[in-house]
Order: structure tokens, then C-alpha cells, then sequence
């Protein structure tokens, strides 16, 4: 199988990416694996939006 990938990794800090690091937190207890939400929980829809908005979060280097 050929494939011509281009692939690349690249750190975000967790203050850019706040979503990824609520669900993190919040969802630790689930086991390993394929997981669909059809609606986030209610308290994520905050973080989402900001996240979408690209709203800034103060942070120390």
C-alpha cells in the first residue's frame, strides 16, 4: 500500500485548545476507545464557543 503522507506534530498549548482539556478532565473515567457524543454536555458549550471565538486565555510562561 503507497501512500504519500505528510504528517506533522506540533505542540498547542491546553490554554488554546480548552475543549480538548475539559473533555481531559471531565471525561478520564471512560474506557479506551471510539466514543461519539451526539450533543456536548452543557457545561461544554461554554468552552466551545470560546474556543471557536479564539478568545485568549492569560497564561505564564
Amino acid at each position: 500500500m503507497a501512500c504519500s503522507w505528510k504528517c506533522s506534530i506540533k505542540h498547542i498549548y491546553w490554554k488554546a485548545n480548552m475543549s480538548a482539556d475539559w473533555m481531559a478532565t471531565h471525561f478520564n473515567h471512560l474506557s479506551l476507545g471510539f466514543h461519539i457524543f451526539t450533543t456536548p454536555p452543557q457545561e461544554l458549550t461554554s468552552v466551545l464557543a470560546a474556543d471557536a471565538l479564539e478568545i485568549a486565555w492569560p497564561r505564564a510562561i
